[in-house]
């Protein structure tokens, strides 16, 4: 990530420099998340044993120290750099996609005002995320991963499900019923997956408002 970044800051990035950037931001990120994640159920687990859930806090305060690291290099970059360079539609929307995605990590543990900073700054970006990926195809796979991303946001963060539910409707239709008639291009099975995982939302995200199910994020 460190290579690609520097080289963001000389000129700007191409295609396939996106991915690898997104790719290895994520496989910072996303360890971290799922270690956060299971580090706050073992603390509610533990329940009234105080010396252990100490030290799952102490842990889970060094994770999320990390996360926030991580994020605030990622959101600078975007700002300053990424954004400023981008001169295209598609690329535009695919920084304002990562700059949602960065501050939707940081909302998933903050609390209180710093919570409601990253939910009001993630929702901003995903807006201008939108404002620009509405001149792509349905099928692009920038398109599609802003749908899938936004929709795991209202869902998850904001506590909107129906929401959440219509955004990843509507994408998934537009998505299947245009595919005849735009090619998707090397992104075929990326993008493919995308809509699968937007359809397999849309089901769990149905049966868990009525029942159980899990989320395709």
């Amino acid at each position: 990530m460190r290579k690609v970044a520097v080289l963001a800051k000389e000129q700007e990035l191409s295609a396939d420099e996106r991915k690898l950037l997104q790719l290895s931001y994520e496989g910072l990120v996303l360890p971290r998340r799922n270690s956060r994640a299971i580090l706050q159920d073992l603390e509610q687990e533990e329940g009234a044993k105080e010396q252990r859930v100490a030290i799952i806090k102490k842990q889970r305060g060094v994770v999320e120290g990390e996360l926030d690291e991580l994020c605030q290099i990622m959101l600078h970059l975007i700002d300053t750099h990424l954004l400023p360079s981008a001169s295209t539609t598609e690329a535009s929307a695919f920084y304002l996609t990562m700059k949602g995605d960065s501050h939707r990590y940081l909302a998933e543990y903050k609390v209180d005002e710093a919570r409601q900073t990253a939910v009001n700054q993630a929702m901003a970006a995903y807006t201008s995320a939108e404002e620009k990926a509405c001149h792509l195809p349905p099928t692009s796979h920038t398109r599609l991963c802003l749908a899938l991303n936004h929709s795991v946001f209202c869902y998850h963060i904001v506590k909107e499900p129906s929401l959440a539910c219509f955004m990843a409707m509507l994408a998934y239709a537009m998505a299947v019923g245009t595919l005849d008639n735009h090619a998707v291009g090397d992104d075929y099975e990326a993008t493919m997956l995308v809509i699968q995982r937007l359809k397999d939302n849309i089901t769990h995200w149905t049966l868990e408002m009525n029942g159980n199910g899990e989320t395709q994020s």
